[in-house]
């Protein structure tokens, strides 16, 4: 037995009950720990100071003073010490924020470590000492400010977004406040499930002495913010709600799309970067003459001819087009070639990463021949002869035509539409030429901020 509490109406009552303890300890073996031991007289709601009570000539258990002590980890007088517990709470769960954040796990790794290993620290407490709204909404912040601090998280990107579920757009961290809700809800329908006179007369006793507030039979005094409202609220935003917009239409393939948050290989500083660019939060000169109110000019510093803007940036700019777009383009090709190598068994021994890699024009195996932007020689002229990857399948003739676009998000449709049409021609052409049972348009659409069609 450990941490055992004895209350009595009487000092002579209490000294007797210590007695039968000790007796009863020292009869089966149980070291009586005296030195941990200490009495409390509450006289008229006030701690007051007695004399030590000697329970023999070896055992003398003191009176407590004022200095407040541990019991099931809780600091307590004749009450819970609410504030001093909330303020070693909030500092433990810092320290151990801070730790798990100098680790290096991936972005994945470290929320789920956030949700285990640090959050903890506040949720034992939760049901005994009395959080406010607001004492819980400012543990959401601190952790968004220490992820700020260490550069995974935007300070303007999304609040909502950080405690939504990953397969929702969200990076999965949990929601302080709704944890302490549901908490407290799950014990006071323990004590309301119960029968026992002692679980009756408690819960009658509790009129706001504790968070649970047993005599109230209000649940729904106790209301989580759910999942919906979150997503409601992120979407309402001007800025902040486009990506979920965006996410909602019906050609879009929602899981691919969200795929990257829910795989475990990004660092949480990349992670939080490409979310505050889905946000629209990154300082461009739209956003800072519009949004900070800054009185300059939102023409891009590049081509001086569109307005500086996540779009024009990210897939508009004529300066960007010739140069980092099409490195881009070829890299996103390198990535899906290396996997159609590594689906069909051809050059498996690759050992260079993707963005050294460089494809040779033509490799193949006894069943597959795969064409690295390879023009495709025709009878008749044909304009559209090059697409990024033609995949050819010897055995059972047929031809895969694969070309990968990066457009804006409000592209994505029409160029879909545009590559199917682009190689008509040359799809026709090839199936005649080469004698192909089928000759299939391929067109990988990712849009520039990950969006990813259903087509």
């Amino acid at each position: 037995m450990d941490d055992l509490k004895i209350y009595a109406a009487t000092k002579n009552q209490l000294e007797n009950l210590l007695r039968t303890v000790h007796k009863i300890s020292a009869d089966v073996g149980i070291i009586f720990g005296t030195s941990k031991c200490q009495t409390v007289s509450i006289i008229r709601g006030k701690l007051c100071e007695t004399p030590e009570l000697n329970l023999d000539e070896k055992t003398i258990i003191s009176s407590m003073s004022t200095e407040p002590y541990k019991y099931l980890v809780m600091l307590q007088t004749y009450k819970i010490e609410h504030g001093i517990i909330k303020n070693r709470l909030s500092t433990a769960f810092r320290l151990r924020l801070t730790s798990l954040l100098k680790t290096g796990l991936n972005s994945k790794n470290l929320f789920k470590a956030i949700n285990t290993c640090a959050l903890p620290v506040l949720t034992y407490s939760f049901g005994i000492v009395k959080w406010t709204d607001t004492d819980l909404e400012s543990l959401n912040r601190l952790v968004r400010t220490i992820l700020t601090k260490f550069r995974n998280h935007h300070p303007r990107s999304a609040t909502e977004r950080v405690t939504l579920p990953r397969n929702l757009g969200g990076r999965g961290l949990l929601d302080v406040v709704n944890v302490c809700r549901e908490q407290i809800k799950s014990l006071r329908e323990y004590f309301y499930t119960k029968n026992s006179n002692l679980y009756v007369t408690v819960s009658s006793a509790d009129v706001k002495y504790t968070p649970l507030n047993l005599s109230s039979k209000q649940y729904d005094a106790f209301p989580t913010l759910s999942i919906t409202n979150k997503i409601t609220t992120w979407g309402a935003k001007e800025l902040h709600g486009r990506y979920p917009s965006e996410l909602d239409q019906h050609h879009i393939e929602k899981a691919a799309s969200l795929h990257w948050l829910t795989s475990d290989y990004l660092y949480p500083e990349t992670e939080g970067f490409i979310v505050a660019m889905q946000d629209q939060v990154i300082p461009t000169r739209n956003y800072r003459k519009l949004i900070l109110k800054e009185n300059i000019s939102d023409k891009c510093r590049r081509c001086d001819s569109g307005s500086e803007n996540i779009e024009h940036i990210l897939s508009g700019c004529s300066n960007l087009a010739s140069t980092k777009y099409l490195e881009r383009h070829n890299r996103v090709a390198s990535i899906i070639y290396l996997e159609i190598l590594k689906h069909f068994n051809i050059d498996r021994e690759i050992q260079e990463p993707y963005y050294k890699y460089h494809p040779p024009p033509v490799v193949e195996n006894n069943s597959f021949k795969i064409y690295w932007d390879k023009t495709i020689l025709t009878n008749k002229t044909v304009r559209r002869n090059r697409p990024d990857i033609t995949l050819i399948n010897k055995i059972k003739k047929t031809v895969l035509l694969i070309d990968i676009s990066i457009p804006n998000n409000n592209n994505i449709q029409s160029k879909f539409t545009e590559k199917v049409t682009k190689y008509q021609d040359l799809r026709i052409e090839i199936k005649n030429i080469w004698q192909m049972e089928s000759v299939q348009v391929v067109p990988l659409i990712v849009s520039a901020i990950g969006i990813i069609p259903s087509t």
